[in-house]
């Protein structure tokens, strides 16, 4: 069994990770696979252990809870981004190998080659979040487009809305919204497309409360480029009153419109089939528990179940961080200018 190991207990490692490891755990495709209590690392976490989390005060505290523990665990680092690579270090020098980081990998892309070099040298197995390319909608998109079901594609619309208020007020850990939702679409983009691409167009919007001005915290847009010449059009809106997550495949005569969970309330995604005249020819509510999902495949690789390592690697990532920020570049260059690119 694998022991899993969250290294940060705030919203993601505690609402995401622990609520979606406990789920995964209680699979039949995750059976005898992950240890049923959780050891949680965060300093600023008083000692209050139950039956399934046990709290410890540092990673060399845990590495002597048992004797196998550095082979058989599988870290969870949830701090913000600019602690990431600080954490996979001091991991490594005490004999952690196996780690699944949150999104995105790094906020500073020049880290990167730092990273990499740090990975290589521990022989570290590091796969990065990344739930939508775990999701059943994704993997029917994705047979439809290696199969070329409905011919030639055109373009890739993904879009992102929720509001964001409370947590803009409550955490300053984020300065642009290319660091919130948009790598997650990003590695979706990416993964469905290539990731050889360019980004040819961006720009984030302000998030106004009050009389308060939260720059580029308002959403984010980008238009990519992909060497197939096909693009991608990313939306990230996190002023909307309206939970979504959607992505539209354009084709020449048909579309695919699919709706993914819009947060961990629900376990559904839906996809819907169009033809040229905008006529729904076929309509699918599909099972789909995305994070749960990819941490099923992480530890199935971890523990050498599966021989498929996951996409979304340290490799991957660096692509992904890269097109980032360009978005950011680009959008910077153009911080005042109007109109939307999408």
């Amino acid at each position: 069994m694998l022991q899993p190991i969250i290294i940060g207990f705030g919203r993601s490692g505690r609402d995401l990770h622990l609520r979606c490891l406990r789920k995964a755990a209680a699979s039949e495709e995750a059976e005898d696979l992950i240890h049923q209590q959780v050891i949680v690392i965060d300093p600023y976490i008083k000692n209050n252990s139950s039956e399934d989390v046990a709290f410890c005060g540092s990673l060399q505290e845990a590495a002597v809870l048992r004797p196998s523990i550095c082979q058989d665990a599988v870290l969870h680092i949830c701090t913000p981004p600019s602690a990431h690579i600080s954490v996979i270090k001091e991991a490594a020098s005490v004999g952690f190998r196996h780690m699944i980081v949150e999104k995105p990998l790094t906020d500073d892309v020049g880290e990167i080659n730092e990273l990499i070099k740090s990975v290589e040298e521990h022989q570290l197995d590091v796969i990065v979040v990344a739930n939508w390319l775990s999701s059943r909608l994704t993997a029917k998109i994705q047979t439809f487009l290696e199969q070329k079901t409905f011919g030639k594609l055109q373009a890739v619309y993904l879009q992102q809305d929720k509001p964001r208020f409370c947590r803009t007020l409550e955490n300053s850990s984020h300065g642009d919204a290319f660091d919130i939702e948009a790598p997650h679409q990003m590695a979706l983009a990416c993964f469905l497309q290539g990731a050889d691409a360019e980004v040819i167009a961006s720009e984030t919007k302000d998030m106004v409360i009050g009389q308060q001005r939260y720059m580029r915290l308002g959403g984010a847009e980008a238009v990519l480029k992909h060497a197939n010449g096909t693009r991608t059009y990313i939306a990230s809106n996190l002023t909307s009153f309206i939970k979504q997550r959607t992505v539209k495949i354009q084709f020449e005569q048909y579309t695919i419109i699919g709706h993914f969970p819009p947060d961990g309330s629900d376990s559904y995604s839906n996809m819907s089939i169009y033809n040229s005249a905008n006529e729904m020819i076929h309509s699918e509510l599909i099972y789909d528990d995305p994070l749960s999902l990819c941490f099923i495949e992480y530890y199935q690789y971890f523990h050498g179940i599966s021989q498929v390592k996951p996409v979304s690697d340290i490799y991957f990532n660096q692509k992904v961080i890269q097109l980032l920020e360009e978005a950011k570049a680009k959008s910077d260059a153009k911080l005042h200018t109007k109109g939307a690119v999408i």
